[in-house]
């Protein structure tokens, strides 16, 4: 019979020991399961042969890193013509291409690219996946007047975007200036229907709920 072997306060890859959880009886032969806590906080029970033998090194923080990394690093090249390359090159483009028909709005009033972004695909990438990044979603600065760097940008839907814009329409509303998408909201009408009637209203908004 195999001598015990206690493994408590050993380490493995990122998981340190912290004692026997349980045994369990396998024809004649006793294994070993042990407490074990990772690297990054949490818990995680391993067999005795998981340790010893490599195969468990985390609870699992560890596979997502490197499924990420190896994501990153083996398939930026194949992200051409998806959405997160057209995203990213479009904002190159506009910032830093005087040909682009977009440049005016952005690169022409200062709006520029973190060197972090500029430099790397791959990092915007990476900060793409960590923050919402969704195929429904547009990338939207939070402060239209700062540039692309995370700080400053979200991934989000239609609608959050919309009342994001510099070219926004406000309209006067119970004494607070609005968007259109907001009055919306409050009129509890479609978009498209309180759109219309701005344009043939103006910002004389009296009878605008009719």
């Amino acid at each position: 019979m195999a001598k015990f072997l206690d493994m408590t306060g050993e380490k493995y890859g990122r998981l340190t020991v912290l004692g026997v959880s349980k045994k369990v009886q396998s024809g004649k032969r006793k294994r070993y399961y042990w407490d074990c806590i990772c690297d990054c906080g949490n818990s995680i029970e391993v067999r005795t042969d998981g340790l010893t033998q490599g195969m468990t090194k985390s609870c699992g923080c560890l596979k997502i890193e490197q499924d990420k990394s190896n994501l990153i690093a083996n398939h930026s090249h194949k992200l051409s013509h998806t959405k997160l390359w057209d995203t990213y090159y479009g904002m190159i483009g506009r910032c830093y291409n005087l040909n682009d028909d977009r440049y005016a709005d952005w690169g022409g009033r200062g709006i520029g690219v973190c060197d972090e972004w500029k430099n790397d695909f791959s990092a915007f990438v990476t900060w793409s996946y960590d923050n919402g990044y969704s195929e429904e979603k547009t990338i939207d600065r939070i402060d239209n007047n700062h540039n692309y760097e995370p700080d400053n940008c979200r991934w989000t839907d239609f609608k959050t975007q919309s009342r994001n814009r510099r070219s926004n329409v406000l309209l006067e509303h119970n004494g607070k200036f609005i968007t259109i998408m907001e009055l919306s909201e409050i009129l509890n009408i479609p978009y498209k229907t309180a759109y219309s009637r701005y344009r043939k209203l103006g910002v004389k908004r009296s009878d605008f709920n009719k």
